[in-house]
C-alpha cells in the first residue's frame, strides 16, 4: 500500500468572525419595568416573586401585590419567594437564596424589556434563572425560567407558576381555562391567564389557598377548574423537569396574558344543540361524541352581556381552532357547530367580542363514547389497521364503587388500582353484546378499526370487556371494566405482526418510517439492552448517513424524529431501550435536530452529545472520529445521495472501518484533511461518484448500479455469509435504520426496487446461498411480496 498521498483541493481561505463581547448589565435595586401601559409596572422580586399593575387599576393585579411567584419542587423539598401574602396553604417551604437582578431592553419587539433574576437553591448546586421580557403597548410579558444544575448528578421536579388573583380592585372571580392549557381567573372586567408555552404542563384553578396547597404537594397538578363558582380564586401552572449534571440546563416557558374579563354565567341551551350535555364531577359540562359518528357537534349558548356592552360576534374554540357563531333569531342564543373532523377529546372555550373589548369563557369539554381505545402492535407500537373488536357484557356483575367493591363487580376509574386496568374479564359467562338493544351506539358489534386504530361504543351501566383478532397477530381479551363514569383509555396491545417470519424471512417494519426504526430496535435490544442511542432526523439523510458504524461501536439502536421535536414513539423506545443516565448522539447540527430535541432527552434524564460540524461532509468526519480515533480502513462514498453511503456504512464495521462522504465527485476540505491525517489507512470507495472524488484509493467498488453496487460490496466484506438483509434502494430511512442492525449481525445490506429484486442481486443470493436467515425492512410500500418471496427463495 502507498504509505505518502497527497490530497488535491481547492483552497478556502480562512474566516475570522469578530464576536461582540456580550457584558451583563450591572445589578440593580428596582428590578421593576415601568411603561405608559396597559401594563404600567410588571416587578420581579430577588426571590421571585411577580407583581403587575394595570392601568385601569388602583390596585395589584395578585393579592398584596406579591402573591404571585415561581417555585421549584426538588428532592422532596419546595423552594420558592422568601414571602406569599396569604400563603398558609404553602406550609413550611424554603426560600430562595438571594443570587441578583440586572434590568436591560428599550420596551421595543426588537428589544423588549427584560429583568434577569437568579436565585440559588440551598447547597444543592443548583440555581434558577428568570427572565420576564415585556413589549411596552402589549397586555402581556413572557416568563423563561431556568434550571441549571451543576451537580454531579441527575435531579428532577416541578417548576411552577402561581398566584393569588386580585382582579380589577376585587378579591373574587371566576375561573377559565383553555385547549392550549391555559389557566386564568375572571370577572366582568379583568382577566388573567397563564398561558404555557413550553408545552406538557398540568394546570389548576381554585380558591387561592387551594392552589397553594397544591403547589405545596410537590406533585403534578389535577388540571381542574372550578369555573362556575365565583369564588375567592387563584391558578398555577406546573411542568416536570429533569436536568442531568454538570451544568445541564432545562427551560420552561409561558406567558402572562391580560383581558378585559369573561362573561359570567354562560348558559348551553339543550334545545338547539345534537349532543346532550351532561355535567362532569366539577360542574363542567360534558359532550359524549360517538368516535365512529359522522355527525358534526352543533353548540347553541346564551352569554351574559356586560353592562353597557354590546355583543357584536361570538365565537368558540375547540383544539386551537376558533369556530364562527351566529345569532340568526336575534334572541341572545349563538349557535355554532365543530366538524366531525375537527373534534378531539379537548375543551372547549367561547369568546364574545362586544363594544367594550373580548372575554373569554369555557363551554366545556369533548369526551369520546366508551369503553373505546386504540389497538396497537406491541412491536413497534403502530395502530392495527383491520383488526376486529368484538363488546362483551357480563349478565349480573355490576360497577365497582369506592364503598362496593365485592363479588360480581367489575373495576371502574375511582376503583382501580395505579397499574390501570387489570381485572380478568369472566369470559365463561361474557354476552356478546346484542346491538339492538338501542342501549349503545354504533349499531355495530364487532367493529373492525381503522388506519388510527380506534375502537368505541357508548354503552349503558355496566361490566363490559372486548375480544381482539387480527392477522398475523395472536388474539387477546381485555380485562373487565365498569361504566360509568366513561372509560376511553382501554387501549391493547397485539403480539406478534412486526418481526413475525414469514416463509422464513423477517420482515421488520412499522406503519411509517419512525416507526420501521423502532422495530428494528426492538428486534436488537431488549430492555434496557442498549449502551447508547443515535437520533438521526426522519425526513433527510446528509447528516446521518455516515452513523450505522457509530450505532454498532457504541452499542445502540439508530432512531428517527421530526427535527422541531423528539417524536413521541421514539421517547417511548428510548425509555425502554436505554436506562435513565445512559448517552443519546444526535446525528447533525440544530437544523437537522433542533434544541427541543435535545432538551426533551435531557429532559427525561439522558446524557446528549451532538456529532455535527457546518456541512453534512464535516458531520461524517466529526463520526468518524467517535467511531475510531485511528483507523486501519476508510470507506469513502457519495454524500450527496443516499444509497452508496448507506451500504459502505453497512459495511464498515466488518472491517472496523470508518465512512466519509464526498460531494458527488468533490472532495471536501475537511474530508481531504481527513485522509491526510489517516494517510496510512486503506481507502476504499463505494460507488463511481466516490471513485472520481478520490482517484487513489487502495479499492473501489462500483457496480452499473447502486443495486448491483451493493452485492458487489457483499461478495467482498462476506465472503461467507450466513444471512442478508434487504432494504429499499429508492428511499433512505428503512436502509438508514437497517444499516445498523444488519451490520450488527454481521450481515450484508443488500439493495432493492420496491417491485423485486435485480439480476446481479439475485445472482449474488445464488451463488451465495443457501442463507440461514433474511431480514427485510419496511413494509410492503418499500418492499413488495415478490422481493419477500425472492428473499425466502434463497433460504
Amino acid at each position: 500500500m502507498r504509505t505518502t498521498r497527497a490530497i488535491a483541493r481547492t483552497t478556502v481561505a480562512a474566516l475570522v468572525l469578530l464576536l461582540p463581547l456580550l457584558v451583563a448589565s450591572p445589578a440593580v435595586a428596582d428590578a421593576s419595568i415601568t411603561s405608559a401601559g396597559p401594563l404600567t409596572t410588571i416587578t420581579t422580586s430577588d426571590t421571585l416573586n411577580c407583581s403587575v399593575n394595570h392601568v385601569d387599576d388602583t390596585a395589584g393585579e395578585f393579592y398584596a401585590n406579591t402573591a404571585c411567584g415561581t417555585f421549584i419542587a426538588i428532592g422532596g423539598v419546595l423552594y420558592g419567594p422568601s414571602s406569599i401574602p396569604a400563603g398558609g396553604g404553602l406550609g413550611s417551604y424554603t426560600p430562595y437564596t438571594v443570587g441578583g437582578q440586572s434590568k436591560s431592553g428599550s420596551g421595543t419587539v426588537n428589544d423588549p424589556f427584560r429583568i434577569t433574576t437568579t436565585v440559588g437553591l440551598g447547597d444543592t448546586g443548583l440555581s434558577l434563572t428568570q427572565v420576564d421580557s415585556y413589549v411596552a403597548g402589549q397586555a402581556q410579558f413572557r416568563t423563561d425560567v431556568t434550571l441549571v444544575n451543576n451537580s454531579p448528578t441527575a435531579v428532577s421536579g416541578y417548576v411552577y407558576r402561581a398566584a393569588d388573583c386580585y382582579l380589577a380592585n376585587s378579591d373574587s372571580g371566576q375561573g377559565v381555562v383553555g385547549s392550549d392549557g391555559r389557566v386564568g381567573c375572571t370577572n366582568t372586567t379583568r382577566a388573567e391567564e397563564f398561558v404555557p408555552i413550553t408545552g406538557g404542563s398540568t394546570y389548576y384553578e381554585a380558591r387561592y389557598s387551594e392552589v397553594w396547597q397544591a403547589v405545596a404537594t410537590q406533585q403534578a397538578l389535577p388540571n381542574t377548574c372550578r369555573c362556575d363558582e365565583t369564588i375567592d380564586n387563584g391558578m398555577a401552572l406546573a411542568w416536570n423537569v429533569t436536568a442531568v449534571g454538570g451544568g445541564s440546563q432545562v427551560t420552561v416557558s409561558s406567558s402572562t396574558n391580560f383581558g378585559t374579563g369573561s362573561a359570567v354565567g354562560a348558559q348551553i341551551p339543550i334545545a338547539g344543540s345534537n349532543v346532550r350535555p351532561t355535567v362532569d364531577a366539577q360542574g363542567r359540562n360534558t359532550f359524549r361524541v360517538n368516535r365512529n359518528s359522522t355527525a358534526d357537534l352543533t353548540i347553541s349558548i346564551r352569554p351574559v352581556p356586560r353592562e353597557g356592552c354590546d355583543i357584536i360576534s361570538v365565537y368558540m374554540t375547540h383544539n386551537g381552532i376558533d369556530h364562527t357563531m351566529t345569532d340568526p333569531d336575534g334572541d341572545g342564543v349563538w349557535t355554532g357547530s365543530i366538524p366531525r373532523s375537527q373534534i378531539t377529546a379537548s375543551d372547549i372555550t367561547f369568546t364574545v367580542v362586544d363594544t367594550c373589548g373580548s372575554v373569554t369563557g369555557s363551554i366545556g369539554r369533548v369526551v369520546l363514547y366508551d369503553p373505546s381505545g386504540v389497538i396497537t402492535a406491541e412491536t413497534g407500537g403502530q395502530p392495527v389497521d383491520g383488526a376486529t373488536v368484538t363488546l362483551y357484557t357480563v349478565p349480573g356483575w355490576r360497577p365497582a364503587t369506592p364503598g362496593d367493591t365485592g363479588p360480581q363487580t367489575c373495576e371502574t376509574v375511582p376503583t382501580r388500582g395505579s397499574d390501570g386496568w387489570t381485572q380478568p374479564a369472566p369470559t365463561d359467562i361474557g354476552v356478546v353484546a346484542a346491538v339492538s338493544s338501542g342501549t349503545f351506539s354504533p349499531d355495530l358489534n364487532p367493529q373492525v378499526t381503522g388506519a388510527d386504530g380506534r375502537y368505541g361504543w357508548d354503552v349503558a351501566e355496566g361490566c363490559w370487556y372486548v375480544t381482539v383478532t387480527a392477522d398475523g397477530f395472536d388474539p387477546i381479551t381485555s380485562p373487565v371494566v365498569g361504566v360509568p363514569p366513561e372509560v376511553t383509555d382501554l387501549d391493547l396491545a397485539l403480539t406478534g405482526g412486526i418481526g413475525v417470519a414469514q416463509d422464513g424471512v423477517t420482515r421488520l417494519s412499522g406503519a411509517e418510517r419512525i416507526a420501521t426504526a423502532i422495530a428494528i430496535s426492538q428486534d436488537t435490544y431488549g430492555a434496557g439492552g442498549a449502551a447508547a442511542v443515535l437520533i438521526a432526523r426522519h425526513d433527510n439523510y446528509p447528516d446521518s448517513l455516515a452513523g450505522g458504524p457509530l450505532a454498532v461501536r457504541v452499542g445502540g439502536p439508530l432512531l428517527l424524529t421530526p427535527s422541531d421535536g423528539l417524536f413521541q414513539t421514539t421517547a417511548v423506545e428510548v425509555q425502554r431501550v436505554l436506562p435513565p443516565g445512559g448517552t443519546v448522539h444526535l446525528l447533525g447540527g440544530v437544523a437537522a435536530l433542533s434544541e427541543d430535541v435535545a432538551m426533551d432527552l435531557m429532559q427525561m434524564g439522558y446524557t446528549v452529545t451532538r456529532l455535527s460540524g457546518p456541512s453534512r461532509y464535516a458531520t461524517s468526519v466529526q463520526i468518524a472520529q467517535a467511531v475510531n480515533p485511528n483507523p486501519t480502513t476508510i470507506l469513502v462514498a457519495d454524500g450527496n445521495t443516499f444509497a452508496d453511503a448507506l451500504i459502505a456504512s453497512s459495511a464498515a464495521p466488518a472491517r472496523n472501518a470508518t465512512v466519509v462522504l464526498t460531494s458527488g465527485s468533490t472532495l471536501p476540505n475537511e474530508v481531504a484533511d481527513y485522509l491526510d491525517v489517516n494517510n496510512g489507512a486503506t481507502w476504499i470507495t463505494v460507488g463511481s461518484a466516490a471513485a472520481a472524488a478520490l482517484a487513489n484509493e487502495d479499492q473501489s467498488f462500483s457496480g452499473s448500479d447502486v443495486y448491483d453496487t451493493s452485492q458487489l460490496v457483499a461478495s467482498a466484506f462476506w465472503p461467507s455469509a450466513s444471512g442478508f438483509a434487504v432494504a429499499s434502494g429508492e428511499n433512505f430511512p428503512d436502509a438508514l435504520a437497517g444499516s445498523a442492525h444488519s451490520a450488527s449481525r454481521g450481515h450484508p445490506l443488500l439493495l432493492s426496487p420496491q417491485a423485486g429484486m435485480t439480476a446481479s442481486v439475485i445472482g449474488w443470493l445464488t451463488a451465495n446461498g443457501p442463507f440461514s436467515e433474511a431480514v427485510l425492512y419496511g413494509g410492503t410500500a418499500a418492499l413488495s411480496a415478490t422481493v419477500q418471496s425472492q428473499a425466502a427463495d434463497a433460504l
